[in-house]
């Protein structure tokens, strides 16, 4: 039970960290227009050394571009069902280890 328990904290951390990556993007998207000089720092996530966590660091401001932060959407939104689809395989292994216990 304690290797789901990791699973399930990495799979939970990656899905607050896309979270936070989706919110760059949209910031950066509904601000292209309405400052010239507006540039959002990037977010880049990384997974923590030693530990089952994913952290993620704002790294420096750069230019905003359209198609890279839809692409950076497209990648968060991959990234984001692959780890609810880590939460849906441990649970149901979970039950089933619950199942052969009763």
């Amino acid at each position: 039970m304690m290797a789901i328990n990791s699973v399930l904290s990495t799979a939970v951390s990656g899905l607050h960290k896309n979270a936070e990556r989706v919110q760059d993007s949209a910031n950066k998207i509904v601000n292209l227009n309405t400052r010239p000089t507006f540039n959002g720092a990037t977010v880049n996530p990384s997974a923590l050394s030693g530990n089952s966590a994913v952290d993620a660091q704002l790294i420096g401001a750069d230019s905003t571009n359209l198609a890279r932060e839809f692409t950076k959407l497209i990648e968060a939104k991959a990234a984001y069902r692959a780890n609810l689809q880590v939460i849906q395989t441990a649970d149901e292994l979970a039950q089933l280890s619950r199942d052969i216990l009763a």
